[in-house]
């Protein structure tokens, strides 16, 4: 897997991802913060996230279009410098103006990170043999897990000594030397993308194509689908874990251990995805890491408050499975989309995903009032089960997960 890092675009690519991924965490921590020590109000608190999470849908629905027709480099470059300067700004805000401003630099935030998160899904199309494809995804994600595990620990602590001002300098230097690295990219441009840069561009047109090609390329709408449903089944853990742990008089400390053995799994399984799909093939690596991923939470969230040890057992494979399956999802849309068409490809598996969380958040908290968290997670989590069971009987009309 090291291997492709002694190629010397790669190698780029995989500072520059690692330097945006620790910049986006660092935001996820001080932003709030931010927002909340201007206003001092929990509601625009809240409200900043969700306008955030609905600018990212959709500006993803039509992202994909732009960044079809375009130069891939020049598309993560601008976007990169532009993350750079929003940031900066945060600095010199106004307090008398500051909600108005936060509001506004939010859905920015939102239109250019979706803008770039998609571009680094594609570009990697460019620099990559599909045979590679899913070493490639396992680095680059091991750099997400890092960032995560580490992001918001150094967020806080150069929140705490170099105040807000000092560490949105810092995040803001971060993106921008992201997009300088990204300048020394070679990227491939080729004469279709030449002919449609000269066409009048009709975007929905060109986003009923996507939707047209995932109606006749069966692999791509089952793996589609598969994000839908995983995303749908957990994208509301975040919340139902602290209410389910609250509940139960769960300690922070085991709360937060929890949260760190999740994080490792996703680490450990980036560095094993690719022997274990390998050795086993794709087919059952892409099937079992669903299928898991539901039975795993559904024992974690039944024993989490009985015993710790088998608890963080539990939400350690559980990291795992997520990571298995993330793996294999990008690696098989890169994989079963031509390269004209893998950011609107890109854009409407990200749309599935970050909708479906939203749909998950929405009706687990509502419906945690009626009946125990705990009960919600097992219902989703056998939701997964039987979906993936479902798709590992269909996977005959899914040639590209042939064992190795």
């Amino acid at each position: 897997m090291l291997t492709l890092l002694k190629k010397p675009a790669f190698l780029v690519l995989f500072i520059c991802q690692g330097l945006s991924q620790i910049a986006s965490a660092f935001h996820l921590i001080a932003l709030p913060l931010y927002v909340y020590k201007l206003t001092n109000s929990s509601v625009l608190t809240g409200l900043i996230s969700f306008i955030e999470i609905i600018t990212t849908i959709l500006v993803s629905l039509f992202a994909g279009t732009v960044i079809d027709r375009s130069n891939k480099k020049n598309i993560i470059v601008i976007s990169e410098i532009c993350r750079s300067l929003i940031i900066f700004y945060l600095i010199f805000i106004p307090e008398i103006y500051a909600p108005w401003i936060l509001i506004l630099i939010t859905i920015m935030t939102g239109i250019t990170s979706s803008f770039s998160a998609i571009t680094q899904i594609t570009i990697i199309k460019s620099l990559v043999d599909n045979k590679n494809l899913s070493e490639a995804n396992s680095l680059l994600l091991l750099l997400n897990s890092i960032a995560l595990i580490l992001g918001p620990i150094l967020g806080t602590i150069f929140i705490e000594h170099l105040n807000y001002s000092g560490t949105f300098m810092l995040n803001s230097a971060s993106f921008l030397i992201s997009a300088i690295g990204y300048c020394f990219i070679n990227t491939r441009w080729n004469e279709t993308q030449k002919t449609l840069i000269k066409k009048n561009i009709n975007i929905i047109q060109e986003l009923k194509e996507g939707f047209d090609i995932l109606k006749q390329n069966q692999n791509l709408l089952s793996t589609l689908t598969s994000t839908w449903v995983i995303a749908l089944g957990i994208g509301a853990n975040s919340i139902l874990f602290i209410l389910h742990f609250q509940q139960n008089g769960v300690s922070v400390q085991n709360i937060g251990m929890y949260m760190s053995f999740q994080g490792f799994g996703l680490l450990i399984g980036t560095i094993f995805f690719s022997r274990i799909s390998k050795k086993f093939g794709m087919r059952k690596t892409y099937v079992f890491s669903m299928i898991a991923i539901g039975i795993f939470l559904i024992l974690f969230i039944n024993i989490s408050t009985i015993n710790f040890l088998i608890s963080n057992l539990l939400i350690f494979l559980f990291g795992i499975s997520l990571s298995f399956f993330n793996i294999a999802i990008k690696s098989i849309i890169q994989i079963n989309t031509s390269y004209e068409y893998i950011g609107r490809i890109s854009s409407i598996n990200r749309v599935l995903s970050r909708s479906a969380s939203s749909v998950s958040i929405l009706v687990g908290s509502l419906f945690s009032s009626i009946i125990s968290p705990s009960w919600i997670l097992t219902i989703l989590g056998l939701f997964i089960v039987f979906t993936s069971l479902y798709t590992g009987m269909n996977l005959k009309v899914l040639p590209f997960i042939k064992n190795n």
